[in-house]
């Protein structure tokens, strides 16, 4: 049988300590602390804890549910409130942050709470490119609890202690006849997988950590710039050679081409269990935050699947909507064929990865280094950048060999018998560079270009919605 809700919740941070933790101490400011909602049972404050904080000094709009009031359920006025903070960060141009522990709309308050709950809903979607949206999950969310988890740009949950599903398993067992348990409906692992999370950890102090990184890593808003922070000394450099095999067929850590580039201390990796062959995150290269995307030879030798596609271009979106630079790192043997990634429609998620470059194109500066091979559709990774460089011994190639050599018998056509063209001798990259000197230069490519223009006022560059 499901294990009871109220029981999960247990033993954790009340809504009032997670905003107040959250925010710099002293500083968050509760509104609506008298609220009082139309169920007589309902407490001062109708269970939700609202305000306006700072984080690292910087404005922050924080809306915290508490499962342990009313299962964190939102009535007509608890919604109502949030909705007039949501408006007042649009306005104020300051991040959202989201805590969750709630069953959703307060169902004994009938259709008011169900219809106040959907403009809450529709207010938060609207805010997307405007400003960050961040949730935190540390219970349940149920209905439209879990919708404003899947609105939220990036989240974050406990791992083991946290569900989210659209109908809870009651539900789900008098419509459907399932008898599912919480973490085959909705746990964290199973989240993580669709990308609906973005991280899982352990605690509830570790969940608000997690929030106060990302926010130190993104602007405030679509018209500002991320907060610079100095950048790690060079001694602390490793070099990108010794990341990388001598052998281009074997797999190679992502995370040490990672270490031998980006500042130390400053990757934050986003959905690393949802589409692995390609590792998205947020980082710093000279002490300016950037979007950091490498490919994973680890996982399906680098190659593309749907899944990847889904995360790598919400992950493009998200960073051309605030602003923040592009750099790639790119060792790919290109999209995933096969009948089971063709089921899995990658050809409209890898559709939707080379819009959101082209789309980054016009509004944020992009960087690529191609480590050792980007081939057939894969070399998207890298032509829609600025600036292309390339490793010495890097290739790019129509399709693997094999696959070349098999196609070219099929067709009845031979293979040319010169070498192929290096990257730079085919005009797709831009220069070779050492590996030694990777860190260099790539700072040298982001200096040279254009910071990203602000978008128009009250405009935003893109409206961000989950793929």
């Amino acid at each position: 049988m499901p294990e009871p809700l109220p029981a999960r919740r247990l033993g954790r941070l009340s809504a009032a300590e997670r905003a107040a933790r959250l925010c710099d101490p002293g500083t968050f400011a509760r509104e609506g602390a008298t609220l009082r909602g139309a169920d007589p049972s309902s407490p001062p404050g109708d269970g939700l804890v609202a305000g306006v904080g700072l984080v690292a000094g910087r404005p922050v709009t924080v809306i915290a549910t508490d499962g342990r009031v009313l299962r964190g359920t939102l009535g007509a006025a608890g919604a109502a409130l949030a909705t007039r903070l949501l408006e007042a960060a649009r306005r104020a141009a300051h991040p959202v942050v989201l805590l969750l522990d709630s069953d959703g709309a307060r169902q004994r308050e009938g259709l008011p709470a169900v219809t106040a709950n959907a403009r809450l809903l529709a207010t938060l979607a609207d805010l997307g490119g405007h400003v960050p949206r961040l949730a935190a999950l540390f219970g349940a969310a149920a209905g439209s609890a879990a919708y404003a988890l899947a609105l939220s740009d990036l989240a974050v949950a406990i791992a083991d202690r946290s569900f989210a599903f659209v109908a809870g398993p009651a539900v789900v067992t008098a419509a459907l006849g399932e008898s599912p348990t919480l973490d085959a409906l909705g746990g964290t692992s199973r989240h993580a997988a669709t990308g609906l999370l973005h991280a899982t950890v352990p605690a509830d102090d570790d969940a608000l950590a997690w929030l106060r990184a990302a926010l130190a890593l993104l602007p405030s808003s679509a018209h500002d710039a991320a907060p610079f922070a100095a950048p790690r000394p060079a001694s602390c450099l490793t070099a990108l050679a010794a990341a990388l095999p001598a052998d281009t067929r074997q797999a190679w850590d992502f995370t040490r081409a990672i270490d031998a580039i980006a500042d130390a201390d400053s990757w934050l990796e986003l959905a690393p269990a949802h589409g692995p062959s390609i590792r998205t995150g947020l980082a710093r290269l000279a002490g300016r935050p950037l979007l950091l995307v490498t490919s994973a030879p680890t996982s399906l030798a680098g190659a593309i699947d749907a899944a990847a596609s889904r995360k790598l271009a919400r992950m493009v979106r998200l960073a051309t909507a605030f602003g923040l630079p592009i750099l790639t790192l790119a060792d790919t043997p290109g999209f995933l064929p096969g009948t089971a990634s063709e089921a899995a429609a990658v050809l409209c998620h890898g559709a939707a990865v080379i819009a959101a470059y082209a789309e980054a194109s016009r509004w944020v500066p992009r960087v690529a280094l191609v480590l050792r091979r980007a081939v057939g559709a894969g070399t998207v990774l890298a032509a829609e950048a600025e600036v292309v460089l390339a490793l010495p011994d890097a290739a790019i190639a129509q399709m693997g060999d094999a696959a070349l050599r098999a196609a070219s018998a099929a067709a009845g056509l031979s293979l040319p018998e010169h070498a192929p063209l290096t990257p730079e001798e085919a005009g797709f990259a831009h220069r070779v560079i050492a590996p030694e000197a990777a860190r260099a230069e790539l700072e040298r490519a982001f200096s040279r270009l254009p910071a990203p223009p602000p978008p128009p006022p009250g405009t935003r560059r893109l409206s961000l919605l989950p793929l």
